[in-house]
């Protein structure tokens, strides 16, 4: 069999690997693909409690409607927060009911599922957005930013202008008094084009006349009372916390009884960052809605890793605030990596019956083999091997280090910002995304085929700046050797991840593309390739680990290469080393008649001091005799000193 033959599903389906908020073309192929993994159903397993209970109408006491869904880079946060709000609105997308069709995929937890079913069943709509996206009406500076985002995508969903709130108001005015509809098509008569084209031009002199003219009409008055009536509206304009929970409620109160209207906040953490009034605002807003609304609006985030770190060390003042924004939002979800691993094993890797039979055989006759040759060296970070043959079966042909390594090297690459785009997530491929295009790549291959950790850039090479991928590239020129340069793109994606150490044997391994792998050879080609790179600067050795460098660490790497060195330069460095450092003392004590006796240092018969009777010499590789110590014991006969004579040590040396 060839790889590609293994998977139930074509591995080259379009498969949407980057959430956005505002997609809405796939939403029922997206609820009917969502893998929901044993690390989802107990994390929001809670929330479905809460949710599907019937507000405090009293409102003494309050249900918790805030949820914080925090994750790293490409972990489904905003899958997870779009799937939520299809579920909870239980929105019909080709004669499917969205909360059906999730419930109906708990095949093993019946209380889960009955939950999932009554939340479902109660009448709701959900706004969903992106937060950064949506806050271009106003600057961050404002401390009510976020609160002016809520209005605007309030009033989006109501069909109303919530990019001018003034506009918006003036529309929720001619609703609210039951003459939008009529003002619509008046307008559109005398104008000859829409209200939602007109609306952008609302304080065009032509605009506002027709504006008086029509409620002139509708209001039986006169119309020039009305021609200024949306400029006075943006003068008397005034926003609060307060004003537009009551908006919400007063729309709640328009609709069934147990209605919600729940809004769906993405990547809210990296915007709020460590803008303590910012997220006091978030907090606010959430407490609010909670109290005025009964319990009946919810409010759902999500944010890169924890709220810690995305705010970063904290003063003491914003340690407090952000203890009250964690209260605020009871029901916490943090995706892990284990998360990832499934929905890729479910996704992309599950294998039809007879490839499974074949995975597992294989990994029978080949399960020792696989523990010699992933088997990582004792310095650094361990990762686990396969557990059993069904571990095998789930994720062949990669290896299991694999989901783990190359999560932690996007993180710490993000960190460094790597990454194109405003957030240091934004631009970046999903893991599900890069396995598939490695997938892809090897899926001609033989069934012996391993993906080699090399591979995985390629994923991510087009998210990267420019100048991050520069050496990359140049390599790619001007290198010459296939081998060697995926060894440089392993190493490049490590590079910033400390806890795992690039020695020779964990290169080894990150290197592994066969079964049949000669593994003697195999190793042969690594230090090749690493002599090569190091040689014309692409990477560094610093003791037995090799280190990527960027493009301004190799400018340093060549300007000590290309340092002209005084011929005594490395001499005086040694009798530092030695003479200075190590022995320290310049006599040497004659025990049997107690008395002191100068010596002089000489280092490959270069004296480093003035001639004395005695004498020390370190020998070393330097040195014409090295390789003849006979001859150099010859040399010690009749002459008061000795001869230290260095082990051999290139890099010492060097």
């Amino acid at each position: 069999m060839i790889i590609r033959d293994f998977f139930e599903e074509n591995i080259d389906r379009p498969i949407e690997t980057v959430i956005k908020a505002d997609d809405k073309a796939n939403i029922s192929s997206e609820v009917a693909e969502y893998v929901i993994t044993k690390e989802i159903r107990k994390k929001i397993r809670s929330l479905f409690e809460a949710y599907k209970n019937e507000p405090d109408p009293g409102g003494k006491v309050l249900l918790p409607n805030g949820v914080w869904i925090s994750g790293f880079f490409g972990s489904g946060k905003s899958h997870l927060l779009k799937i939520l709000s299809y579920v909870l609105s239980n929105k019909e997308v080709n004669g499917y009911q969205c909360g059906e069709l999730f419930a109906a995929k708990i095949e093993d937890d019946i209380l889960l599922k009955a939950d999932i079913e009554k939340a479902a069943a109660i009448p709701s709509e959900s706004i969903l957005f992106n937060i950064d996206q949506q806050a271009q009406i106003t600057s961050k500076t404002d401390e009510n930013a976020i609160l002016y985002v809520f209005y605007k995508v309030f009033y989006d969903h109501l069909g109303f202008f919530g990019s001018k709130l003034h506009v918006a108001e003036f529309e929720q005015w001619l609703s609210s008094e039951g003459k939008y509809d009529s003002f619509k098509e008046k307008y559109e008569e005398l104008s000859g084009k829409t209200w939602k084209k007109g609306r952008r031009t609302y304080f065009a002199p032509k605009t506002k006349k027709i504006i008086g003219e029509i409620l002139g009409e509708l209001y039986n008055d006169d119309p020039e009372k009305y021609e200024s009536i949306i400029d006075d509206l943006r003068k008397d304009q005034s926003l609060s916390i307060e004003d537009f929970s009551n908006r919400v409620k007063d729309y709640i109160n328009t609709k069934p009884k147990g209605f919600r209207l729940n809004f769906f906040v993405d990547e809210v953490g990296q915007y709020i960052s460590d803008n303590t009034k910012l997220m006091l605002n978030l907090q606010t807003v959430a407490e609010s809605l909670s109290t005025i609304t009964k319990g009946r609006s919810w409010i759902l985030v999500t944010s890169q890793e924890d709220i810690e770190g995305v705010i970063g060390e904290m003063n003491k003042q914003q340690q407090n605030d952000f203890s009250r924004i964690q209260a605020r939002f009871y029901h916490k979800v943090n995706l892990t990596s284990a998360n990832v691993d499934e929905v890729i094993e479910e996704r992309l890797l599950k294998k039809v019956e007879p490839a499974q039979e074949r995975a597992f055989s294989l990994y029978e006759k080949e399960k020792s083999h696989l523990e010699t040759l992933v088997r990582f060296s004792d310095t650094g970070v361990q990762f686990r091997g396969f557990k059993n043959e069904m571990d095998f079966s789930r994720k062949y042909p990669f290896l299991p280090y694999q989901f783990d390594l190359f999560q932690q090297c996007r993180k710490s690459l993000a960190s460094h910002n790597a990454f194109q785009g405003k957030h240091a997530s934004v631009g970046e491929r999903s893991m599900l995304g890069v396995f598939q295009q490695v997938l892809q790549q090897i899926g001609n291959e033989d069934e012996r085929t391993l993906v080699s950790f090399d591979k995985m850039y390629e994923g991510i090479r087009n998210e990267l700046k420019s100048d991050i991928q520069n050496s990359i590239q140049v390599a790619e020129n001007n290198l010459g050797d296939t081998f060697a340069l995926r060894v440089l793109k392993s190493l490049f994606l490590v590079k910033y991840y400390n806890n795992f150490k690039t020695t020779k044997r964990n290169i080894s391994v990150l290197m592994l593309d066969h079964l049949d792998l000669d593994l003697q050879a195999h190793n042969k080609r690594i230090e090749e390739a690493l002599n090569k790179l190091e040689n014309q600067s692409y990477i560094q050795r610093n003791g037995e680990v090799y280190e990527f460098l960027t493009n301004f660490e190799k400018e340093v790497e060549v300007e000590i290469k290309n340092t002209h060195l005084d011929e005594q330069a490395e001499p005086q460095l040694l009798k530092r080393i030695f003479f200075d450092e190590v022995l320290s003392v310049s006599r040497i004590k004659y025990l049997e008649n107690n008395h002191e006796y100068e010596f002089v240092g000489k280092i490959d018969g270069s004296l480093v001091g003035k001639e004395k009777e005695l004498e020390i010499e370190i020998i070393t590789e330097n040195n014409a005799l090295y390789n003849n110590p006979k001859a150099l014991q010859a040399q010690t006969m009749g002459v008061a000193g000795m001869k230290l004579m260095l082990p051999s040590n290139s890099k010492f040396m060097k």
